[in-house]
């Protein structure tokens, strides 16, 4: 269909309404939709985050998403600790290069530093890699704080993730310790961070679209 994007070429009563024509090649018709400026499919997308996956139904292209994945924002990073290094652990610790895994009675330990006193997020980065190793005591200077997953719903199952170990706590400047011990056998510790502000949530991912709109010009008809 041609013409200047409406259907009353350029007259009166309705000048300069967009429109959108295409050719149904699949039930052979047309289709003409008045006052739209552009129109996109899930596909259109000229970016998307996983876990956004492009779908067909129906001879229509979407998006959707079968999972969800957690969104970290941390802003300004002070300590980055990977939890592979520790500062001491006991003989049934397993350490690998970017984790440990607590077994009985295992604990570890990491020292770092402040330079300057001042109000703190610290984050920790753990996996609970099955549904019976799913409990892990993390404390920061000697306050303890159990982590565990939710039996009912837990976002991030079988898979790394950042949770909140304190939250505008004052640390003063000097040498401070996080420890970690075994609520249950086989928890996976990563590392932690110390930051300026911690959050999370998980995210079904995001999509960006180009939209092309035309230049209309809006005139008063009497009559």
């Amino acid at each position: 269909m041609t013409g200047g994007y409406n259907f009353t070429d350029d007259g009166p009563p309705q000048p300069m309404i967009p429109i959108i024509a295409y050719w149904d090649d699949y039930d052979k018709v047309p289709w003409a939709l008045p006052h739209v400026y552009d129109y996109m499919e899930g596909w259109d997308a000229v970016s998307r985050t996983y876990p956004l996956l492009g779908e067909t139904y129906n001879r229509r292209r979407y998006l959707t998403a079968y999972s969800k994945q957690q969104k970290t924002e941390f802003g300004t990073i002070y300590v980055d600790r990977s939890g592979g290094t520790p500062d001491s652990y006991t003989d049934n610790v397993s350490v690998s290069s970017q984790m440990i895994t607590l077994g009985e009675e295992g604990e570890a330990e990491y020292e770092f530093e402040i330079s300057s006193a001042g109000i703190y997020d610290v984050a920790i980065r753990i996996s609970f890699p099955f549904w019976d190793k799913n409990s892990i005591h993390v404390s920061l200077d000697g306050t303890s704080k159990v982590f565990s997953e939710n039996r009912l719903w837990w976002p991030y199952w079988r898979t790394t993730c950042w949770l909140s170990l304190v939250s505008g706590v004052f640390l003063s400047a000097g040498i401070h310790t996080v420890s970690v011990s075994t609520s249950v056998p086989g928890v996976q510790f990563y590392g932690f961070r110390v930051c300026s502000s911690f959050s999370e949530e998980p995210s079904a991912g995001e999509a960006e679209f180009m939209l092309s709109l035309a230049n209309l010009r809006c005139e008063r008809f009497n009559g």
